[in-house]
Order: C-alpha cells, then sequence, then structure tokens
C-alpha cells in the first residue's frame, strides 16, 4: 500500500502511540525463554583486560566471541581442526620460600636483641603472566549460538523508497561497504557512525529491510550523539534503535521483530516507566527526522509512480521486457569490458521460459575461462550503484527481488542484496564489442544523468543517430 502523507497531528499522535509500544513490548521481551538463553550464553564470556583485546583484534580482526578451547567444549561447540588459536595474556601464580620479616600479632616488626628486626621464611604467592590460546565462534562448530535481533531478511518495496528517500534527506556522507572490506561489519554490525569524520556507513550486502533501517538507526546517532554529553552507550543505542523502529513503521515498514530484541538487549531489565522516560526525550527528533524523510519520500514516489505509467497494466512481463526500454548497460562499460548475452532454464516457479539476458563480462580473456557468477554479481552490483530500478534490473539481467523465496534448488539462482535469476545460467556468448574509451565516457556521462525512462530513450535515439554519422 502507498505511503499517504499525514497531517502533523496525526504524525505526532502516531510516534507517541509508537513509542509506547516500545515501551509496552520491551519489558515483555525479557519474560521469553529465548531472550534468557541468550542472556545465560552471553555472560558465561569472560571480559578481557584492554590490552587483551588489543592482542585479540590484531591478530583476528573480526572476531567476536571469545573464549578458551574448554570452554567452547562446555558449552556444546568444538574448535575446528586445523584452526591457529589466538594468542593472549592469562594470570598466572606459584608459590615459593621468600625470607620475610618476621611481624608480631599486630603486624609490627619483631626486634631481635640485637636491635635488628628478626626475618624468616615464609611461603609467598608469585604472580606472573602467561601465553594461552583461545578462539572465536567462527573456528568453531557445534550447538547454535543463541541469538537475538536477527537480521531482517525481506526486500520490500517499502523498504527500498524509504532507503532512497532517506538517502535524500540525510545530510551526512553515506557509503555501503562489504564486511570483507570493512573490520566493524566483518564483526557482526549492520552499520556505524563515525563522529570524527561525520560518515555513516552500512552493510552493502544486507537485504533491503534492514539496510533501511540500519541507515535511520545510525542517522539518529549522528543527530542524537555526535556531541560528547556523557551519555552511557546502552542509552545510546536504545534512542537510536528506538528511532528507527518509529520511522520505518511510519513508512510502513515493520521492524518489530528485530528492534525490540535489539532494545531489550541494552535495556538491562527497565521497567516500562523507566523506558517510557528514556523515550520521551527524543520524540521531538524522531519527528523532525520523519518530516524530512516525508518530503523526499514523496518526491520518490512521484518519480516511480511516472515510471511506471508508461508501462499498461495489461503487458505480460515477456510484453514488459519487449518494449521497455531500460537503463542502457553499456554505460556501466569500463575498458577491457564486454557484454555477453545468456540464457536461462525454465523456471517452474515463474513460468518464464528461456529468455535471453545481458551481463557485463571481461574481453580480454575466453568466456569459458571467466567466474560467470561474479560476473552476474558484479553486473547486479554496479546496476545498483548506479540506482537501477528493479525493472531495469529485471529488463537487463532478468534479476528482481526475492523476497521470501528459499528454495534455491527450484529453478533459482540466488545473487546478492536479495534478488535472483529465475532458472539456471544456460549459454553465453560475446554480445558485442567494448565501446571506443571517448565514446563510452561521453555515452556513460548522458546516460547516468537520465533519471526518467523517456530521457533514457532520447539519450539511446540520439546516441543511435551519433554513431550511424560515424562520430
Amino acid at each position: 500500500m502507498a505511503y499517504q502523507k499525514k497531517t502533523a497531528e496525526q504524525r505526532k499522535e502516531e510516534i507517541t502511540n509508537a513509542m509506547n509500544e516500545v515501551a509496552r513490548q520491551v519489558p515483555l521481551v525479557f519474560q521469553s525463554d529465548h531472550f534468557r538463553k541468550y542472556l545465560d550464553f552471553a555472560s558465561s564470556f569472560h571480559t578481557y583486560s584492554v590490552n587483551n583485546q588489543i592482542l585479540i583484534m590484531s591478530q583476528k580482526p573480526d572476531a567476536s566471541l571469545v573464549t578458551g578451547y574448554r570452554s567452547w567444549q562446555d558449552k556444546g561447540r568444538y574448535v575446528n581442526k586445523g584452526e591457529k588459536g589466538i594468542r593472549i595474556l592469562a594470570p598466572s601464580s606459584y608459590r615459593k620460600k621468600k625470607t620475610v620479616p618476621k611481624l608480631d600479632a599486630d603486624g609490627k616488626p619483631v626486634i631481635g636483641k640485637d636491635g635488628k628486626t628478626e626475618l624468616e621464611k615464609k611461603d609467598v604467592t608469585v604472580l606472573t603472566f602467561t601465553l594461552v590460546s583461545v578462539f572465536d565462534v567462527s573456528q568453531t562448530s557445534g550447538e547454535p549460538i543463541p541469538e537475538i535481533a536477527e537480521e531482517l531478511k525481506g526486500n520490500s518495496e517499502e523498504a527500498r523508497i524509504l532507503l532512497q528517500a532517506v538517502e535524500a534527506a540525510c545530510r551526512q556522507p553515506i557509503e555501503y561497504h562489504t564486511k570483507s572490506e570493512d573490520v566493524l561489519l566483518a564483526r557482526g554490525a549492520h552499520g556505524y557512525y563515525n563522529s570524527k569524520s561525520g560518515q555513516i556507513v552500512v552493510d552493502r550486502d544486507a537485504r533491503m529491510d534492514q539496510k533501511a533501517k540500519t541507515l535511520i538507526h545510525e542517522w539518529a546517532h549522528q543527530r542524537l550523539h555526535s556531541q560528547p554529553d556523557g551519555k552511557r552507550s546502552d542509552l545510546k543505542e536504545i534512542e537510536a534503535e528506538a528511532t528507527a523502529y518509529v520511522c520505518s513503521k511510519h513508512f510502513g515498514l515493520d521492524t518489530s521483530d528485530y528492534s525490540f530484541e535489539y532494545i531489550a538487549s541494552y535495556a538491562n531489565g527497565k521497567d516500562e516507566k523507566e523506558l517510557r522516560s528514556i523515550l520521551d526525550g527524543i520524540k521531538q527528533n524522531t519527528k523532525e527526522m520523519i518530516d524530512s524523510i516525508a518530503d523526499a519520500y514523496e518526491t520518490v514516489q512521484i518519480n516511480k509512480n511516472a515510471r511506471l505509467t508508461e508501462n499498461t497494466e495489461q503487458q505480460t512481463v515477456m510484453e514488459r521486457r519487449e518494449s521497455y526500454m531500460p537503463m542502457d548497460l553499456d554505460v556501466l562499460l569500463t575498458e577491457g569490458e564486454a557484454i555477453a548475452e545468456f540464457t536461462t532454464t525454465d523456471s517452474p516457479a515463474f513460468n518464464t521460459g528461456a529468455v535471453h539476458y545481458r551481463m557485463i563480462v571481461s574481453s580480454e580473456m575466453p568466456l569459458d575461462h571467466q567466474d560467470l557468477a561474479a560476473c552476474l554479481e558484479d553486473t547486479l552490483h554496479r546496476l545498483l550503484d548506479a540506482h537501477a530500478e528493479p525493472s531495469d534490473i529485471e529488463a537487463i539481467m532478468g534479476a528482481f527481488p526475492s523476497g521470501g523465496i528459499e528454495d534455491a534448488g527450484n529453478g533459482i539462482t540466488e545473487l546478492d542484496h536479495g534478488y535472483a535469476i529465475p532458472g539456471q545460467l544456460m549459454s553465453v556468448g560475446l554480445m558485442e564489442q567494448p565501446l571506443p574509451s571517448l565514446s563510452m565516457a561521453i555515452k556513460k556521462a548522458e546516460m547516468l544523468t537520465a533519471t526518467t525512462t523517456a530521457e533514457r530513450k532520447e539519450k539511446q535515439h540520439g546516441h543511435r543517430i551519433y554513431e550511424e554519422a560515424g562520430l
């Protein structure tokens, strides 16, 4: 259902109701067996000193849950064969005989006849440190790890529009990183706000629902916590996640399954009254964020609806593929690349049949020497980075948001970002040669500024005339 802009009074009432819902629901999370098991598991891990934390991060930057070999066994998990331990310092002690001053019953030194302090030999404990091995959870296998606030799996259209609206409303620099290139994301974070640089980073590979909520969460951190105020980190997390939940809910994205458990993990058993007191302090900021997002959201919706009207509702998926003029994949080519055409097998789940699609490949090596699955992923990433519409992505490479589809064995090729291609990859062949670099640069610059389908058609038509004239 499309978002309908609300009056100021309606927004105020909706924010109050949503905040009250957070205050009511979070204490209920504390009572669940699932949450208690998580707390028991989390409390069984040792808190390491700052020096040992530095040692752990220097040897395994993506470490998240660390403990010793026997401790993992006690938890029903076992260190995988061949894993290398993370070396840290552990206290160790031993007993030894030591000559010390003799003391009387009052703890005062005993003075001998010669006027000197009498000495005696006593057993004393000597504290020292030794190197021991610990292992991260990623190095183990066995019983499932109790988890809360599991990542949102949806790729809803509401989230897609909301993400674009938040990107437009937020004045902070935003970047999308992968876990392989960002240590903080590798350790389990979905995003973070860097108060020094003012930059917001979000996990590029997260599903759309999670990505939109996380961006709002980190934006809330920037607005609420960019200046030092002595506020504890647990209160900051409660404020940011409550803001993200209320904002997302306002625009039709329900994140309660994630948000309530996330807030509970930082609420430390706070009751409804305490939570209401915390949440009352962020209502104004939440309202201001919703107001900013709403203006941008309306613009995104208008642009989306304008593009959709170009195709009649009576057209089938196959007819739209034939008549729709998508973003031209040529504009994303770089030197040493070409476009390959491929077909897919018939998909029982969607009955689309074998259709010709396109992807970007290297022009400098034979196709049978290339990782075509990686080429598919790279093509998808480039289209998303260029803000291609879902209809563009479907028309170009046959990929679409897979939603709740889990059975990858039923004629579905799973891709990143929750996308999938009906059927399995079949025949692949080069479609055209790389464009000359100057022509490519001109075409890329102009095409990426064409934001509507009508503009893209006009640009493509102009380039055909340009090429036919031999220019």
